[in-house]
């Protein structure tokens, strides 16, 4: 019973682990993307197309939130302890979003 509850904590830790890397990522890459000055009209307007993407999409960015929380809030029940990395990310994660 104990290898099986330790087996499905990993599998949940690596689900969270993934998507809140994901997220973090596409934060950082798009921040740079939008932030570099753009060479030509032809960057300017993707950087232009990809700002109103992320704009219109900001609520299906804002709801993975929760079940990241979530999900690592299940696993603290079972006494797994998330990485430094990941705690800081989580930490991070709404401040990061409000500053975006």
């Amino acid at each position: 019973c104990v290898d099986w509850q330790q087996r499905l904590t990993c599998i949940l830790n690596d689900t969270a682990r993934g998507e809140l890397s994901s997220l973090v990522t596409m934060f950082k890459d798009n921040t740079v993307i939008l932030t570099a000055k753009p060479e030509n009209l032809e960057e300017l307007a993707t950087k232009v197309n990809l700002l109103k993407d992320l704009v219109n999409s900001k609520d299906e960015i804002n709801g993975k939130f929760g079940p990241i929380v979530d999900k690592y809030a299940s696993l603290a029940k079972f006494d797994v302890t998330p990485t430094e990395e990941e705690t800081a990310w989580l930490a991070g994660m709404h401040i990061q979003w409000e500053d975006w």
